[in-house]
């Protein structure tokens, strides 16, 4: 008993932290239309990247965060909104939970996930002395401190004693959240007016944070898949592609990459139904320019 206290209050306190003002226009009332979007690189350009990755102590995986906080920055800029720079961006990201628990009998292709935020800073580096743009300089040194800070929360999630008691109380809590949302969707079917959302059990042991938590959107990276997908096994075929298959909610953006056949592929998904018009197109332009600036090695005129 005292022992699901503990890990309740912990992780109440843990979402109290969990804190981002950020998230891409989006649109309500239309039906979902999932689009995905996919850029498979070279093996050398990937080659490339991931020894950059190295050489300063992180992996593509936390680049990836820097990247897509960095775009979204640049993109509210670039289209003269007021960036929100009190309020740091959020991205959620899952997490392999079988390391940590007891062996099953159960088949290995049972789900067992659990769910992190990473929040990194959104403003951008101050003005080169000219006062006219953001030097390559300190672009490229707020990025790599980025990524390194992206690297560590996912250090302190990974290796958090409790962290498998923080994703039994998270998905109790989304399983709440769910049937809230499954019941007020069949009222809305039947005509009938759906009745207060009930607040999770939880809620009221700890005072609820009031900043937004709000995130820009999901992202995951697979690492190297040419560890599951032995090609020594199938020496008749030519193993060049994986195609893995994603279910976007309704407004949903989700980002998700993996190495396979020596070549990095990121694949975007969202809902082309659910974002103002644009605003999807240019934050991925400019994250996709970001990792030829600052991975690959081919500074942008626009920095």
């Amino acid at each position: 008993m005292l022992k699901k206290a503990v890990g309740k209050v912990d992780f109440l306190n843990t979402m109290r932290e969990q804190i981002g003002g950020h998230a891409l226009p989006r649109t309500m009332g239309m039906k979902r239309k999932e689009i995905v979007q996919t850029i498979t690189l070279d093996e050398f350009t990937s080659r490339t990247i991931l020894q950059k990755c190295k050489s300063q102590g992180v992996s593509f995986s936390n680049a990836l965060f820097a990247l897509c906080a960095l775009a979204w920055s640049r993109i509210q800029l670039e289209r003269g909104v007021e960036l929100r720079t009190d309020l740091p961006i959020m991205m959620y990201s899952a997490i392999n939970l079988r390391p940590h628990l007891l062996p099953s009998d159960s088949s290995y292709w049972m789900t067992a996930l659990g769910f992190f935020n990473i929040i990194l800073p959104s403003f951008l580096p101050h003005t080169s002395r000219d006062g006219e743009k953001t030097s390559w300089k300190a672009i490229r040194s707020a990025f790599w401190h980025r990524a390194r800070s992206a690297k560590a929360q996912s250090t302190r999630v990974s290796k958090h004693p409790l962290l498998t008691s923080r994703a039994r109380e998270m998905a109790r809590q989304r399983s709440e959240t769910a049937k809230a949302f499954a019941a007020e969707d069949d009222a809305k079917e039947l005509g009938l007016a759906a009745g207060p959302r009930p607040r999770t059990s939880s809620a009221s042991i700890i005072q609820e944070s009031t900043a937004p938590s709000t995130a820009l959107l999901g992202l995951s990276h697979l690492r190297n898949l040419d560890g599951i997908y032995i090609h020594k096994d199938y020496p008749s075929i030519q193993l060049h592609t994986m195609s893995p298959a994603v279910r976007v909610r309704p407004g949903g953006l989700l980002l998700f990459g993996y190495t396979f056949a020596g070549k990095l592929t990121l694949n975007l998904a969202y809902d082309l139904n659910g974002f103002k018009d644009g605003i999807i197109e240019a934050w991925w332009r400019d994250l996709l320019e970001g990792c030829e600036e600052l991975l690959i090695g081919k500074p942008a005129a626009r920095l």
